[in-house]
Formats: C-alpha cells, sequence, structure tokens
C-alpha cells in the first residue's frame, strides 16, 4: 500500500517534533557538514577497502539497531 503525500506529511508532523531535535542541532544547523563531506569525497580517493567495509558494517548497525556486541557473531 502506497502513502499519500498527505499521509507522509501527517505522519511526519505527528512523529518528528522539530523542539525534540534542536538540542541536536549546532547553531541552529543540522550536524551534517554538507561542505565538509564534499570535501572529503573529492579529496580522499585512496581508501583502502576494509575501511569502506567498516563504514558500511557500522552504517547497517545504525540502521538495524544493532551494536558491536550483538553484531559480533555475524
Amino acid at each position: 500500500m502506497q502513502n499519500t503525500l498527505e499521509e507522509v506529511k501527517n505522519w511526519k508532523n505527528k512523529v518528528i517534533k522539530e523542539e525534540e531535535n534542536a538540542k541536536y542541532l549546532k547553531d541552529g544547523k543540522n550536524f551534517i557538514d554538507e561542505p565538509e563531506i564534499s570535501r572529503l569525497l573529492k579529496t580522499r580517493r585512496n581508501i583502502e577497502p576494509g575501511e569502506i567495509r567498516d563504514i558500511i558494517r557500522k552504517s547497517l548497525a545504525i540502521q538495524t539497531g544493532r551494536t558491536r556486541s550483538s553484531s559480533a557473531g555475524h
């Protein structure tokens, strides 16, 4: 079942509370430094495959809610 745009907006307004997010902002801005990410993508061309695998593993652990200790067997 696909959600309509209006349903998604309603869900977002019910679930995401801006006042709760404000404490995580730095000077009112998102903590993701897009210019720094772009700079790193342009300058870091010789990354070891193991480093990339580590980044992917960490992002998957965050996405699935697994911690290092609970995913150690995988």
